[in-house]
């Protein structure tokens, strides 16, 4: 019984699957060569072509409506990076501030310790 625990069994399903459609494959070519579907008469001699007819400046339109739509994107994506670039500005000086604010914590500290130890 310990020859099962080395098998695959992944490997053994999935040759189960290749070997079933081939069987179900080589069934359904050869029952197709044996009776072939039947073909209507008007069928054999009728032929539809679906299509769509477009002139030249529905295509000149579409082109120029896709050419603006580029060049609008491109404006947008330059004023993306402008606002992009003042809002690092802007977190730059708010942070600069945050420094500037945390020093002058620190010296009215340093001045209400001072002030403290002169009332004394």
């Amino acid at each position: 019984m310990e020859w099962i625990a080395g098998l695959d069994f992944e490997k053994i399903a999935n040759a189960i699957i290749i070997l079933l459609t081939g069987f179900l494959a080589a069934f359904g070519i050869r029952s197709g060569k044996k009776a072939p579907a039947p073909q209507n008469a008007a069928s054999s001699t009728h032929m539809e072509i679906a299509g769509a007819l477009v002139d030249s400046s529905s295509i000149k339109g579409l082109s120029g409506a896709v050419e603006g739509h580029s060049l609008a994107l491109a404006e947008t994506r330059a004023t993306g990076r402008d606002v992009i670039a003042a809002v690092d500005r802007m977190v730059e000086a708010m942070e600069e501030h945050t420094r500037a604010v945390q020093s002058h914590e620190k010296e009215i500290e340093e001045h209400r310790n001072e002030m403290g130890r002169q009332r004394r």
